[in-house]
C-alpha cells in the first residue's frame, strides 16, 4: 500500500511498509486518526482524506472504490477505534458501499460479524436476519450467529419478549444448557432471569465463591442470587466488601437473609478487588476450589456444576468458562470479532495452585489475565470450557474493563503490566525459580507496577517527576539504549524519572527487554501513561516520530519544557498539546542543534 502527500509522505511511506494486519494492530492500539486518512487516500487514489470520503459516501457521490480490500480494513479500523460517536455509523456506510459494489463476498469472516453488529445497532433487525443466512455465519461461528439472531429478536420485539427469550435460549442450547425464564416485574431483564433447574441438586467438593464489591448498586443482589440458584449445592459464598461505608450496610446485610451459605466480610480500608480476593483466599476460604464473580455479573445455574466437573475430569490447576458482555436488556455486546469470549472473572482455581504460585497481583486492575498466564507459564494445566456463555457480564457506564480494553486496544498501564509480568515469568523459568507472588503487605514486587494500576480511579493523586522520558520502550526499538542511558543519567543525579511509552512506527511489540525491565524496577522510576495526572520539570522526547500517532490522545500529563532528542516533521504542535506547554518556544531540539 502506498500513497503520496506533501505533508505526510514520510509517515505514509512507513505505513506502506507494514502488512495490513500490522497496520490494523497499530491503528487500533494508537487510535491514530492519521491512519484513517492514509487508508482513505489509497481507497480513492489519493483524492480524498477520511472526512471527504465519508462525506462522499453519505451523499452517494463516490461510486467506486479502487482498493476494496483496503476499504474493508478502513471500515474495521473505524469501528474498532471508537474515536467519535458517529464512528459506528460511518463504518457501516463504508461496509454497505462495499457490499453494494462488490457483493457480500467482499467481507472476510472477521468483518461479517462487525458488519452484522453494526446493522443491529442501526435497528435493522430484518437485514441482520437475512444477512446471517446469506453469509452463512452459522457455519463458521454458530454461537455468534445465534447471538446475532437474539439481538435481532430484541430489536424487533422488545426487551423480555417471548421471541427474544426463545432466541436467547437458543444461544445457551449450543452447549445443552438449561433454558431460562423471566420473572414478572419492571426491573431490567438481566435482573429477572430465572432458572428452570433445581437449585443445590448436585453435590461435590466444597467450592468457595469470592465476590468482591465496593459501593454496590442493585446489581449486587442479582449477582449473589445467581449463585444461590446454582445446581451445585456445596458452596460457600464470600461477599468481600471493600470498605463501602455505613450507607451500604442495609444492602449488604440483606444478603445474609438470602442464603445461609453467604458470609459478608467488610475490610477496614479500601484496598482494591485483588487484595480483597487475596484476603478471602488466605484468611476465609475453605473450598477445594476457589472461583470468582464480579458484583455486577450473572452466572448461569449450571456454571459451577459444569466448571467443577470440567476441572475434576481434566485435572486442571485453573479453568475458565465462556462469557458474554450484555446490556441490562440482555443485548449481546460485541468485543473484537465475537460476542462470546473467555470469561476472565469466571476463573476456577484448585486450592493447591495458590500454594504453588501465590495470589493475584494486588494492583487495582488487570490481574486476572496475569494470574492465568503465570499458572500456564509454570507448566500447569489451564483450559477454557465450552462455547456458550456460562456467565453474563453487565455492560454499564463506569465499568473499568469496558473503558480500558476493547478490540485491539489496551490502556497503557495494562500493557506495562502485561509486558513486565511476562518478562518476570520468563526470567523465573529461565533461572529455575518458582513463579510465585505472595499476598502479604509490604512484600517486594517481582516486577514494577505502573502508576495507573497502583492508584484507585476514585482517588487519583497528581504525580510529580523531575524527568519524563517519552519513547518506544517496547522490545526491538533501536533507540532503547538511548532511553535507558538517559534514565540512568537522570537517576545518578538524584532525579526521579517517569517512563511514558509511545508506540513507534513499526509493528507492535508484545514485551520488553530484560534491560528495560530491570530499569523499571529501579528505585525512582515511575511507569506512566497519558491518562496519569503527572507534572514533570522537563520532558525528554526520544522517539519524536512516534508522536505522529498520538494525534487522538487526550493527555493529562504536563511539563514545564521539552527537549527533542530526535527529529520529526510536524510534531511541535502535538508536543505543545500533549504536554500542555504554553507554546513551541518551550521546546528545545538537541537533534537539530
Amino acid at each position: 500500500m502506498s500513497v503520496g502527500t506533501s505533508d505526510n509522505s514520510s509517515l505514509y511511506g512507513t505505513f506502506s511498509q507494514l502488512s495490513e494486519p500490522r497496520l490494523q494492530a497499530l491503528a487500533l492500539q494508537t487510535r491514530s486518526f492519521t491512519i484513517r486518512d492514509y487508508l482513505a487516500k489509497i481507497v480513492t487514489g489519493g483524492t480524498h482524506g477520511y472526512g471527504e470520503l465519508i462525506g462522499s459516501l453519505r451523499s452517494s457521490h463516490l461510486r467506486v472504490m479502487l482498493k476494496p480490500r483496503v476499504a474493508v480494513l478502513l471500515a474495521r479500523i473505524v469501528a474498532g477505534q471508537r474515536l467519535f460517536p458517529e464512528d459506528f455509523w460511518n463504518s457501516l456506510v463504508i461496509y454497505e458501499c462495499l457490499v453494494r459494489l462488490y457483493g457480500e463476498s467482499v467481507l472476510p469472516q472477521e468483518d461479517q460479524l462487525v458488519y452484522l453488529d453494526l446493522l443491529d445497532r442501526a435497528g435493522r433487525a430484518d437485514d441482520v436476519g437475512a444477512a446471517v443466512e446469506s453469509l452463512r455465519v452459522a457455519q463458521h461461528s454458530p454461537v455468534d450467529a445465534a447471538a446475532l439472531v437474539a439481538n435481532a429478536a430484541l430489536t424487533r420485539n422488545g426487551a423480555g419478549s417471548e421471541e427474544w427469550l426463545k432466541a436467547f435460549n437458543s444461544v445457551l442450547s449450543m452447549d445443552g444448557l438449561a433454558p431460562l425464564t423471566l420473572s414478572p416485574g419492571t426491573a431490567p431483564v438481566l435482573d429477572r432471569l430465572e432458572s428452570t433447574s433445581a437449585a443445590a441438586s448436585v453435590d461435590g467438593p466444597l467450592v468457595t465463591v469470592v465476590l468482591t464489591t465496593w459501593n454496590p448498586g442493585p446489581w449486587l443482589w442479582t449477582a449473589v442470587r445467581s449463585l444461590t440458584q446454582q445446581t451445585y449445592g456445596n458452596q460457600e459464598i464470600l461477599v468481600m466488601d471493600d470498605s463501602s461505608g455505613p450507607q451500604f450496610e442495609p444492602l449488604l446485610n440483606c444478603l445474609l437473609s438470602m442464603d445461609s451459605r453467604i458470609r459478608v466480610i467488610t475490610s477496614r480500608e479500601n484496598q482494591g478487588t485483588y487484595a480483597s480476593r487475596n484476603a478471602a483466599v488466605r484468611e476465609h476460604a475453605r473450598g477445594v476450589y476457589v472461583t470468582i464473580q464480579d458484583d455486577d455479573d450473572w452466572s448461569h445455574p449450571e456454571r459451577i456444576e459444569r466448571q467443577v466437573s470440567f476441572s475434576e475430569s481434566q485435572g486442571l490447576a485453573l479453568g475458565m468458562c465462556r462469557a458474554a458482555r450484555v446490556t441490562e436488556d440482555v443485548r449481546f455486546v460485541r468485543r473484537a470479532s465475537t460476542f462470546i469470549r473467555r470469561g476472565y472473572p469466571s476463573t476456577m482455581i484448585a486450592r493447591a495452585t495458590f500454594s504453588e504460585h501465590g495470589y493475584w497481583d494486588p494492583v487495582r486492575r488487570n490481574s486476572d489475565a496475569e494470574y492465568i498466564r503465570r499458572v500456564h507459564r509454570a507448566g500447569k494445566l489451564t483450559r477454557d470450557q465450552g462455547r456458550a456463555p456460562l456467565m453474563l457480564q453487565r455492560d454499564r457506564d463506569g465499568s473499568l474493563s469496558s473503558a480500558e480494553v476493547w478490540e485491539g486496544y489496551s490502556e497503557q498501564s495494562r500493557r506495562w503490566q502485561n509486558w513486565l509480568s511476562a518478562e518476570w515469568h520468563d526470567r523465573s523459568v529461565a533461572i529455575g525459580t518458582s513463579i510465585y507472588m505472595g499476598a502479604g503487605t509490604g512484600l517486594a514486587r517481582p516486577y514494577a507496577a505502573p502508576l495507573g494500576l497502583k492508584q484507585s480511579k476514585q482517588t487519583v493523586i497528581e504525580t510529580r517527576v523531575n524527568s519524563l522520558i517519552i519513547g518506544d520502550c517496547a522490545l526491538g526499538n533501536p533507540n532503547e539504549a538511548r532511553i535507558i542511558a538517559l534514565a540512568e543519567e537522570q537517576l545518578s543525579e538524584g532525579k526521579t524519572v517517569g517512563l511514558l511509552h509511545v508506540d513507534g512506527l513499526r509493528p507492535l511489540a508484545k514485551t520488553v527487554s530484560k534491560e528495560m525491565a530491570a530499569l523499571t524496577r529501579t528505585s525512582g522510576v515511575e511507569l506512566l501513561s497519558w491518562s496519569d495526572e503527572t507534572v514533570a520539570d522537563i520532558a525528554h522526547i526520544v522517539d519524536a516520530d512516534a508522536l505522529a500517532l498520538c494525534d487522538s490522545v487526550q493527555s493529562v500529563v504536563s511539563a514545564r519544557c521539552a527537549v527533542m532528542h530526535s527529529s520529526a516533521d510536524n510534531v511541535d504542535d502535538l508536543v505543545v498539546n500533549l504536554l500542555h506547554l504554553d507554546s513551541s518556544l518551550q521546546i528545545t531540539s538537541i537533534a537539530r542543534g
